[in-house]
């Protein structure tokens, strides 16, 4: 991926919500990140009240470091209540700013 882009991936894992969004700001400079969606438990069907946690995790596997990169994932509302912790950065619904990242580094959101 190449500087001043906008990637959209879309991921249909069920019962995961099947958008996210990835900006990448960092002038000349080269990397693949990868992302991925998880739930867990990982099997269904849940129950009403039953904790769920989603975990989105953003890998760059280089070349070069990065810097700006965002996730934008959007949560049904019909989910209730919601608690985010990300492992670098800050969140503000929708959006995760997960900042620079050198190459080899993963960043969790759950």
């Amino acid at each position: 991926m190449t500087a001043n882009i906008s990637v959209t991936a879309t991921f249909a894992i069920t019962p995961i919500t099947p958008i996210t969004l990835i900006t990448l700001i960092t002038p000349q400079a080269t990397a693949d990140l990868s992302i991925t969606k998880s739930v867990a438990p990982a099997a269904g069907p849940y129950l009403l009240g039953q904790q769920i946690t989603y975990t989105v995790t953003v890998t760059n596997n280089g070349p070069d470091a990065v810097t700006g990169v965002k996730v934008t994932d959007i949560v049904p509302a019909s989910l209730g209540s919601i608690v985010v912790t990300p492992s670098i950065g800050s969140y503000a619904a929708p959006t995760w700013t997960i900042g620079p990242m050198s190459n080899g580094a993963t960043a969790t959101l759950s």
